[in-house]
């Protein structure tokens, strides 16, 4: 069953803390942002800059298998 877990918008990886909803970023990921989407305000895309620079962004949803599937989309483009 999924739970929501509480959105918190912003940047993450640039101030030293390296986590995210309570879970380590990968090595390889130098910078993650939560942004609401222009065409509906309770759609997020989850936008990450690797360490060689490329970006990438998906859907986000807020839920324990929507962090999970962050987690494996970064881990994947690193």
């Amino acid at each position: 069953m999924a739970r929501i877990t509480q959105i918190n918008e912003g940047i993450w990886g640039t101030n030293g803390t390296r986590m995210f909803f309570g879970r380590p970023l990968p090595k390889t990921v130098a910078h993650v942002q939560l942004m609401r989407t222009h065409h509906n305000f309770y759609d997020v895309e989850l936008r990450w800059m690797t360490t060689n620079a490329e970006e990438h962004s998906m859907p986000f949803e807020q839920t324990d298998e929507g962090v999970n599937a962050a987690f494996v989309a970064m881990q994947l483009t690193c």
